[in-house]
C-alpha cells in the first residue's frame, strides 16, 4: 500500500473512516445496554488536559501530509482543498468529542489509554479489534507518503527514470516502524510523546521560521507573533511531555460539575 499513489488509496482511507464509525457504535450499544459509569463528571479539568491536548494533536496535525494531498488532488484549487479540509475536521471533531465522551461516560475512572482494551472478549469486541488493525493498515500509507514525498520530489527534479531510492526509503521506514512496534507496547504513552513533539515541531518550529526568514515580512509586530508561536509551542510540547498519562482518576478532585449514576 506505501507503494501507491494516494489517489489509489481512496478505498483504504473510507475502510478506516467505516471501522471508526463502527467502533463508535460498538460503544454506544455498550453504553445503552450497561448504562453510564457510577461516578461521571461532566465538565472538569485535571493535569490530563494536558496529556488530553497532546492526544488531539496527534489525531489533528496534518501538515506533513498537505502538499502531498494538495497534489494529488483532482481538480485542485485552494478553495477545493479548503473545503475538503473543512468538511473532514469538521466529521472528526464530532467523532473524536463523542467517541471520547460515550468512551468516559461508559468505563468512567476505570479507562484506559487504549479504550480498545475495555471492549469486551466477544465477537463484537473481536471485530472493534480486527477493524483497528485495518484502519492503521488504511492510515499508515498517507502519512508514510509523505515523509518520501521529498525523496520522490528530488527524483522528479534529478529526471532519474526510475523510483528506486523513494522506494528503499519506504521499505525503510515500514522495516523501522515494525521493530519498533515490536518493543514499544503502551499506545496511550506513544500518542502522547508523538503529539507533543508534533506541537512544537508543526505547529511552532515550522511555521515560526517560515514566517521569520521566508516570507519577507519585517515588522516587529509580526516577528513576535512568530517568537510567541514558536515559544508556546515548545513550552506546550514540553509540558506534553512531562504530563503523559490521562490522571483520569484525579478528575473528581477536580470536577466542577459532578454526576453520580448509582
Amino acid at each position: 500500500l506505501c507503494f501507491l499513489d494516494q489517489r489509489r488509496l481512496s478505498f483504504s482511507s473510507a475502510l478506516g473512516i467505516l471501522v471508526n464509525i463502527y467502533l463508535f457504535l460498538v460503544l454506544l450499544m455498550m453504553l445503552k445496554d450497561n448504562g453510564a459509569a457510577p461516578e461521571c463528571c461532566w465538565f472538569g479539568a485535571t493535569i490530563g488536559t494536558i496529556t488530553m491536548f497532546s492526544s488531539l494533536m496527534q489525531c489533528s496535525i496534518i501538515q506533513m501530509c498537505v502538499l502531498p494531498m494538495y497534489k494529488e488532488l483532482d481538480n485542485r484549487s485552494p478553495r477545493r482543498f479548503f473545503v475538503a479540509v473543512i468538511a473532514a475536521f469538521s466529521f472528526l471533531a464530532v467523532l473524536f468529542a463523542a467517541f471520547s465522551s460515550a468512551g468516559y461516560l461508559l468505563f468512567g475512572s476505570q479507562v484506559q489509554t487504549n479504550v480498545i482494551q475495555d471492549f469486551p472478549k466477544d465477537m463484537s469486541g473481536t471485530i472493534a479489534r480486527l477493524g483497528l488493525v485495518l484502519a492503521v493498515l488504511a492510515v499508515y500509507p498517507l502519512l508514510a507518503v509523505s515523509v518520501v514525498a521529498p525523496v520522490r520530489h528530488w527524483e522528479e527534479k534529478s529526471a532519474r527514470g526510475n523510483r528506486c531510492a523513494s522506494q528503499v526509503v519506504t521499505v525503510a521506514i515500514v522495516a523501522i516502524s515494525a521493530v519498533g512496534g515490536m518493543f514499544v507496547n503502551r499506545l496511550g504513552d506513544l500518542n502522547q510523546v508523538n503529539g507533543a513533539l508534533q506541537v512544537s515541531c508543526f505547529i511552532g518550529l515550522v511555521p515560526g521560521f517560515s514566517g521569520l526568514y521566508l516570507l519577507g515580512k519585517e515588522a516587529m509586530s509580526w516577528r513576535m507573533l512568530m517568537y510567541t508561536l514558536i515559544v508556546s509551542s515548545l513550552v506546550a510540547s514540553g509540558l506534553g511531555l512531562v504530563y503523559t498519562k490521562n490522571q483520569v482518576d484525579e478528575l473528581r478532585a477536580g470536577c466542577m460539575w459532578f454526576v453520580s449514576t448509582e
